[in-house]
């Protein structure tokens, strides 16, 4: 299996549509049970189909304004449990109907 980092290992993946309501990594990868409830300590996030905003403080991100950038096709890593518990996102614009590509490593 191929390692990220510092010894983490990528042991899940999901597509998150993101919408114009914000929205987080699912609840079940967070401490993923397969793998003895082990919590999610990064994620590489691809904004794919449009651009996304997001934020890792717990702050709701929104449509054109607040939170950070990704553009379409651009990859971005999340580090550490509490910004992956955190993470929100939401599309750029409210039409963009960009896909998020996600994989978490423990």
């Amino acid at each position: 299996m191929q390692t990220f980092g510092e010894g983490l290992t990528p042991w899940a993946r999901e597509t998150i549509s993101t919408t114009t309501a914000s929205i987080g990594f699912t609840a079940s990868y967070l401490s993923h049970s397969t793998y003895c409830y082990l919590p999610m300590r990064a994620a590489e996030i691809t904004a794919e189909k449009g651009a996304i905003r997001f934020t890792t403080s717990g702050a709701t991100p929104t449509v054109g304004d607040v939170g950070d950038l990704i553009l379409e096709n651009a990859t971005h890593t999340i580090l550490g449990i509490d910004a992956c518990r955190k993470f929100r996102c939401i599309n750029e614009s409210a039409s963009s109907g960009a896909i998020l590509n996600c994989r978490y490593f423990y």
